[in-house]
């Protein structure tokens, strides 16, 4: 590449993003590492052209990014299959697309807030719109070189081709997402959902751009929920995903003392009673002082005891005997069965 093509081919950005201000989009100068963050805390405003431009200078970046106020963006992930043929069959034509590094972006015009979920439908396709979100915008180049390059016929928001309303999905493609998430619930919400999708990403980036889609889609308000709120929640997330520190329901671990393990092993009814301290330690021992039953019928008909109901009475009497199980109530008949809890015997 000669040094003229290449200043030309630097100068394209610049050239698109003023191309599209001027025809009243709203742009926001993005950079840094990935060329996807934006360098301006987001507002409500539209952006001057010479704070977008001035911003991209000082930062040495040649990446923008197109906010999604009336604009549907379907984020392909997969560029080795039809799914572009299949996403226009399905909800219209367009004139405005761009290839990515993984796939390519489809712009539509909408009149009203978009609530559906093609990701639910086992498609790696991500649904982008609203006021709070962005995608980077055609002739973007990122720091390592890849291009968004416009590959439609017409290079403007303009006239945008509407998109169809999305066929009614069949049952056992029914999103199981809910319509919105209450205020109350709306930080507790995008935590979970971090927890979820911070696996199965590949950066802390894109883990946010999932939640802030998320929280402009599915939550109550949600330009009350700042950006620098999500952010922190995809940091956290991404921080202990790089930890190996996110657990969930099974995929997590919980403390049993050594001392108590060589303690109980080492009785005669030890294994029985070592399978039953574990157990009562998962159900009961996060909660320090927490008192239960135990009802040995219905722990052998749920539960995988390697033993019968006379090993497990055994067991009972073997914790409590060392001092890790405590009889904190007695039967009473007609009233209540024994209360226990889980201890710690004084050595």
């Amino acid at each position: 590449m000669t040094a003229e093509s290449r200043h030309k081919w630097l100068c394209e950005p610049y050239l698109t993003v003023a191309r599209l201000w001027h025809e009243g989009a709203s742009l926001i100068p993005t950079g840094k590492s990935n060329g996807k963050e934006p360098l301006v805390k987001l507002s409500r405003n539209r952006l001057p052209l010479d704070l977008i431009n001035s911003k991209l200078q000082q930062n040495d970046s040649t990446t923008y990014g197109i906010r999604l106020d009336s604009i549907v963006v379907l984020d392909i992930d997969d560029v080795a299959t039809d799914l572009v043929e299949q996403m226009t069959e399905r909800f219209g034509e367009t004139d405005f697309k761009v290839s990515t590094s993984r796939g390519c972006h489809l712009y539509y015009s909408t009149k009203e807030l978009v609530r559906f979920n093609l990701r639910q439908e086992g498609l790696p396709i991500d649904v982008k719109s609203g006021a709070n979100s962005y995608v980077i915008g055609p002739n973007s180049i990122r720091p390592d070189g890849v291009k968004y390059t416009f590959t439609g016929s017409k290079i403007s928001l303009d006239k945008l081709a509407e998109i169809f309303a999305p066929r009614k999905q069949s049952k056992e493609h029914k999103t199981s997402e809910p319509n919105v998430i209450s205020e109350g619930q709306r930080n507790k919400t995008l935590v979970t959902k971090a927890i979820d999708y911070a696996p199965c990403i590949n950066s802390q980036e894109e883990l946010n751009e999932k939640l802030l889609f998320y929280r402009d889609n599915y939550c109550i308000n949600p330009a009350t929920v700042p950006d620098i709120e999500v952010l922190k929640i995809a940091e956290w997330a991404w921080k202990k995903r790089l930890n190996n520190q996110l657990y969930s329901n099974t995929n997590s671990s919980f403390k049993i003392d050594r001392q108590a393990y060589n303690t109980i092993y080492q009785h005669p009814n030890g294994r029985a009673a070592l399978e039953l301290y574990v157990f009562l330690s998962d159900k009961h021992g996060h909660v320090i002082g927490k008192t239960f039953q135990i009802n040995v019928k219905s722990l052998l008909t749920h539960h995988r005891f390697h033993f019968g109901e006379r090993a497990m009475h055994q067991a009972i009497n073997c914790l409590v005997e060392l001092g890790y199980l405590a009889l904190v109530k007695n039967y009473s008949a007609g009233k209540s069965g024994r209360l226990f809890q889980l201890s710690n015997p004084f050595i």
